[in-house]
């Protein structure tokens, strides 16, 4: 399975997964009570919301808002959300379309609906009803395969685990662990805010570059038949303990693994991957420590049980690839609704849609 790192230069995020249950999302998480306003937009694939929600954050950071960018998990081109925070102000906007669920506790109060299905031709999209039905189902079809991959990888990665968790030096394991987070003073009131830097969708699977641009201090931890996340799990426990603020990112496909971890006060981050992965983030950050777990594991325990491990492992990433395949087949029908819902829509007024709304969010001004 492919796996791109990508640069984006922006405090870039998931707020969702496609995981071993299903469409898993971290929209509560990410966006409840993080804002003073935000806004839940609704509108077809293709009718410009992600455009909307950039336009929108260009402008907010011209005036010197600080971002936070949530890409489309299924999507990476695309935005589910974005977060400004200003002086005394903060704007939030997100996709509030399926599969995104996210309820409004004051609606028209804290949180206001914007409805992109008003710039469309109505007749137009009647006169395609079959088409976009069919992609529909396409899709839906495609989200089914693709996640029964998923649920198989899930379960594949469970018996992994188990098989080679036992092989673990424990008392190494927490020795690591408590020096690699030695002078990290413990915090009051520290909290823990969650940002995924990893996603398997209709591109393939993408990882954002966030975590390492943040990051002053890094570790990058090479993982070993999924050995790497046990140590992930006690440094995360770890700062947790200590009330040291904390941003988390969970994996897509295994949303009870962590991934990634910053410790903000001291932009501290650890990171674990598979061996090219690693090496691919070690090119772009010289000064990042890589930590390898094959230090912390019984070797003679793991080669009585080396062929049954790596059998397990080849297993798991065949259900990968596929659930990858079914994906494309996600996308292509993806785009041909966006192709039809673009070409009903009046995208002159929602762009004067857009500038009004800029001048009422930043200037405080009613058209």
């Amino acid at each position: 399975m492919s796996k791109e790192l990508r640069t984006t230069g922006e405090a870039a995020y998931f707020a969702a997964g496609n995981s071993r249950h299903g469409f898993h999302s971290y929209y509560e998480e990410c966006f409840r009570d993080r804002v003073d306003h935000l806004l839940c937009i609704k509108g077809g694939p293709g009718t410009g919301k992600s455009t909307l929600m950039r336009t929108v954050a260009c402008e907010g950071e011209r005036r010197g808002y600080t971002a936070e960018y949530y890409y489309c998990s299924s999507d990476a081109d695309s935005l589910d959300a974005v977060l400004l925070f200003g002086e005394g102000k903060s704007i939030g906007l997100l996709d509030a379309t399926a599969p995104h669920v996210f309820e409004g506790r004051l609606p028209g109060v804290q949180e206001e609906i914007l409805d992109l299905g008003q710039f469309w031709d109505r007749a137009k999209l009647l006169h395609r009803q079959g088409d976009i039905t069919r992609w529909n189902r396409e899709k839906s079809d495609g989200y089914r395969a693709a996640y029964r991959y998923l649920a198989g990888a899930g379960e594949v990665s469970d018996a992994l685990y188990d098989l080679t968790v036992t092989m673990i030096d424990q008392a190494k394991l927490h020795r690591t662990a408590e020096r690699l987070l030695r002078g990290i003073e413990p915090q009051k009131g520290g909290g823990v805010r969650i940002g995924l830097c990893d996603s398997i969708g209709m591109r393939g699977r993408v990882t954002l570059d966030t975590y390492l641009h943040l990051g002053e201090r890094i570790c990058l931890i090479q993982d070993y038949y999924d050995t790497g996340f046990a140590l992930m799990r006690r440094l995360a426990d770890l700062a947790f303990a200590r009330g040291i603020a904390a941003r988390v990112s969970y994996h897509p496909v295994l949303p009870d693994r962590i991934d990634a971890l910053l410790l903000e006060q001291s932009k501290t981050v650890f990171l674990v991957g598979e061996g090219k992965q690693i090496s691919a983030m070690a090119e772009r950050t010289p000064r990042a420590r890589r930590l390898d777990m094959r230090r912390l594991v019984h070797r003679d325990l793991f080669r009585a049980a080396r062929e049954r491990v790596r059998q397990t492992a080849r297993l798991r990433e065949a259900l990968l690839d596929s659930a990858c395949d079914a994906l494309k087949t996600v996308q292509e029908a993806h785009f041909e609704l966006e192709r039809v819902y673009a070409a009903a829509m009046d995208f002159e007024a929602k762009e004067r849609y857009t500038e009004a709304l800029c001048r009422k969010l930043f200037d405080g001004t009613l058209d």
